[in-house]
């Protein structure tokens, strides 16, 4: 139930506290008392669409606030789901609006969507008006009037903590299955990465021979297609190749011949 309403800077009302107690209350006047004010703060407190032109003219934000005793209501489920503070059965909605448009919603001081708010707000609140008892018509709605009816809180309890252990650990086998697939995978790569490798019949030291083959002839193919002319370029091509004993000139007429050169002490 509903035991306090604080409303800030809410289209007429600069500042209004009202407490509500146990049993019946009513909230009596004429045409224009401001009874659908009231009616429009606490549907912002369920959800309902906000509008900045509902803020007090000169007000930069309003705030409307509902404490709510929720002892009577099975709502653990939801905290826990949502990650929210549930202490002593007490439950504050606020919602404020600012005039550049922007809603923020709370729950236990901790903000919330606004659908998190309307869904929590339909366990506490149900506005009846014309065409708005619709509330009548929703299966859980029905669900929670049966077992209020059948007393069947303690068997509605456990039902509750065994479907979440089931959920728990359907969320831990969908886990294991995902890391056996991904272990799976890694396993298909590794597997066609050796046949590669088998595939090539390499054998011992082989490889390391094949490199320095390779090596000899890459540096071979380089010195052949050196310049046939001694330039500035072929010299500095000598002098990179210095280390090696046999290298490649050219003689007069331009034809390739092997020299030996030194290097000077």
């Amino acid at each position: 139930m509903l035991t306090h309403l604080c409303v800030r800077n809410y289209v007429l009302i600069k500042e209004l506290d009202i407490d509500w107690h146990s049993g019946f209350s009513v909230i009596t006047g004429e045409t224009g008392a401001g009874k659908s004010i009231l009616l429009g703060a606490i549907g912002l407190l369920t959800g309902q669409r906000a509008d900045s032109k509902s803020i007090l003219p000169g007000a930069t934000k309003c705030t409307i606030e509902g404490t709510f005793s929720a002892q009577s209501k099975d709502l653990h489920d939801f905290f826990e789901e949502h990650e929210l503070d549930y202490e002593d059965g007490e439950c504050i909605i606020r919602r404020e609006l600012t005039s550049t448009g922007k809603s923020r919603c709370f729950i236990n001081d901790t903000p919330v969507s606004v659908a998190d708010l309307r869904s929590l707000a339909h366990c506490l609140v149900d506005i009846h008006s014309q065409h708005q008892n619709l509330l009548l018509g929703q299966e859980n709605f029905q669900m929670n009037v049966l077992d209020a009816i059948a007393q069947n809180e303690d068997t509605t309890l456990k039902y509750h903590l065994c479907y979440k252990a089931y959920k728990d650990t359907q969320a831990q086998l969908e886990e294991a299955r995902q890391r056996a697939r991904t272990a799976k995978a890694e396993e298909d790569y590794l597997s066609f990465q050796l046949s590669q490798i088998e595939a090539l019949g390499l054998k011992e030291q082989e490889d390391a021979e094949g490199r320095a083959t390779d090596s000899d002839s890459c540096r071979g193919d380089t010195i052949g297609a050196l310049p046939s002319h001694d330039d500035d370029g072929w010299r500095e091509c000598r002098r990179l190749t210095t280390g090696w004993s046999q290298g490649c000139d050219t003689d007069a007429a331009g034809n390739h011949q092997n020299v030996s050169h030194h290097n000077p002490l």
